[in-house]
């Protein structure tokens, strides 16, 4: 959270002047940073707020979705942008005096890019704590052991399209 507030912070102060001279990169780049952020002090919030909570949220799929979700968009606005910061911005450096936009843009760029590796990261390990909890929940399916009527009762080969070219197989 404290890579994408900075991140934040410097965009909103020193990319706000060039804007347009970085096209749609500024816009992206803001939206994602934002929603991130968001996400991320929402999830923050209800970890902190509670213990049942954390144990509960942490065990489905919707922090792993989330951080996936924010680091893809992290990763490509920062991309975006560093490309946009270095075509549009690095001229203007060498030429102008003190033009500080430059330096802001490509720390705000490495500072998103250093924060979709953490959301990554984020990602595969709420990804792995959800794959040990998969068999905890399956045990305590109630329908595990029910037969479907349809596919139970016919053979293999009456569902085959090609009976001649896969060989029958019984249950």
């Amino acid at each position: 959270m404290a890579l994408s507030s900075i991140s934040l912070c410097l965009i909103l102060w020193y990319g706000t002047p060039v804007w347009l001279l970085l096209g749609p990169a500024y816009p992206f780049y803001l939206t994602a940073v934002t929603c991130s952020l968001m996400g991320s002090a929402t999830f923050l919030l209800a970890y902190l707020v509670s213990r049942n909570t954390f144990l509960v949220a942490r065990g489905t799929v919707l922090e792993t979705i989330q951080n996936g979700v924010s680091f893809l968009l992290l990763g490509g606005s920062s991309a975006f942008l560093l490309v946009q910061t270095y075509f549009f911005l690095w001229p203007m450096y060498l030429f102008i005096p003190f033009f500080q936009a430059y330096p802001a843009m490509m720390a705000a760029g490495v500072l998103g890019a250093a924060a979709a590796a953490v959301h990554f990261m984020d990602s595969v390990l709420a990804c792995r704590n959800l794959r040990h909890d998969v068999p905890y929940y399956a045990e305590e399916f109630p329908f595990r052991d029910m037969k479907i009527p349809y596919f139970d009762d016919f053979p293999l080969e009456t569902l085959m399209t090609f009976p001649e070219k896969f060989p029958a197989q019984h249950y």
